[in-house]
């Protein structure tokens, strides 16, 4: 009573509710006592790939129902989701690549928070007939090569060497939650490049960006920098490939040769 007129305000930092990680299942390829059907066994996580995979699945709500969008696990191909999961926790500097922690809402929309988590972790998710894959990070390996000599030049190709001045960046801001400040926004140091603003006459084109989903400052910092370099690849290209490329999906990574290009 002598230092408070009323109840203090307080913030609660917790570690986060338990999710499932197929990883850590041996009954479905993975290495650990974790399943499914016994939510004793998870354990919370700052992978954004494993709580993308929950919310997909569903995460029970206390007193009955579930919140997010219910896929079957069968639609959830675990070659692809251990790939997104791992490349999340390759070692960077002394820390994961990619981390997350994200407070929510049963009012959220989970198709949101799943965007906010791929920010965090440079990904992609993409439904191809009811069948979700995800990546994380840099582009894979090629599934698929081709040459010139290959494409259906009968169907008509398109090549768009740079988008408009609207479209294009040559330097990067962007605000993070910051632990130390109450998890209040903070804005990170932004990323210019002398050069490209050179290139771009001069101009300053600076794109904003907010990671509500990643209070790590180093963590920012590589997506921004990664977010300005796939900026500037402006080369987009719109070809037709002979039949055995019909076994392509999206999110997959081909490998094209060509001397005019």
């Amino acid at each position: 009573r002598e230092l408070f007129n009323s109840l203090p305000k307080v913030v609660a930092v917790l570690n986060g509710i338990p999710l499932y990680d197929p990883r850590k299942d041996t009954s479905v390829g993975g290495s650990g006592a974790h399943r499914w059907a016994t939510p004793s066994t998870w354990e919370s996580t700052r992978n954004p790939m494993v709580m993308i995979y929950a919310i997909l699945r569903g995460i029970a709500v206390p007193g009955g129902g579930t919140w997010g969008l219910g896929v079957a696990a069968e639609d959830l191909p675990l070659s692809n989701w251990f790939a997104a999961m791992n490349a999340c926790d390759v070692v960077v500097d002394g820390a994961p690549a990619y981390q997350a922690r994200i407070e929510i809402s049963f009012g959220d929309e989970p198709a949101d928070v799943i965007e906010e988590l791929l920010k965090v972790c440079s990904g992609q998710l993409a439904e191809i007939g009811g069948i979700w894959k995800a990546s994380a990070g840099a582009p894979g390996l090629p599934v698929y090569y081709f040459s010139d000599d290959d494409m259906i030049i009968s169907e008509g190709n398109t090549f768009t060497p740079f988008g408009s001045l609207s479209q294009t960046f040559n330097g990067v801001q962007g605000t993070y939650p910051d632990p130390d400040a109450l998890w209040q926004s903070k804005d990170a140091p932004p990323r210019h490049d002398a050069a490209l603003e050179a290139t771009d006459q001069g101009r300053v084109l600076t794109a904003s960006l907010t990671f509500s989903a990643c209070p790590y400052p180093a963590q920012v910092q590589r997506l921004m920098l990664a977010y300005l370099n796939d900026e500037r690849r402006f080369r987009r290209h719109s070809l037709a490939l002979p039949p055995d490329a019909a076994i392509l999906e999206p999110l997959d990574v081909v490998s094209w040769s060509s001397a005019v290009n």
